[in-house]
């Protein structure tokens, strides 16, 4: 009798553990993948971030919780997690650049700065 109730509370320990996973994918507006999206538990240290597939699973204490889901170039999405229901995350554009142009001009001043190197020819004798 005492070593089924140890496995049946066992069990439920196990199964309560495993109900606060939460799991994903981040996706931008155009239904591409968003490799290292940064999720996290809003008031919180804890986070992750979507690996190569965008795909991401993270460990929740209890629900309700908020997350907080961002990626460079795209609009900052919060999400009320109550369920442990796998989440499509869809980040929306939020600036777009076209092209970029950087350029830098060469004092001869810069130069002045650089002296030349002098050699001096040594005999055996002379080391």
């Amino acid at each position: 009798m005492k070593i089924q109730l140890i496995i049946l509370g066992l069990f439920i320990a196990i199964t309560s553990y495993s109900q606060n996973i939460i799991k994903g994918v981040v996706k931008d507006d155009k239904n591409q993948i968003l490799t290292g999206a940064n999720i996290v538990l809003k008031n919180t240290e804890v986070g992750t971030t979507s690996d190569e597939n965008g795909l991401f699973s993270l460990q929740l204490a209890n629900l309700p919780q908020d997350l907080s889901v961002s990626f460079i170039g795209f609009e900052t999405k919060e999400i009320k997690l109550t369920s442990n229901k796998f989440l499509e995350v869809i980040l929306t554009t939020s600036i777009s650049i076209d092209e970029v142009e950087v350029s830098s001009n060469i004092n001869s001043s810069d130069f002045s700065l650089v002296s030349n190197i002098q050699t001096q020819k040594l005999s055996r004798k002379e080391l």
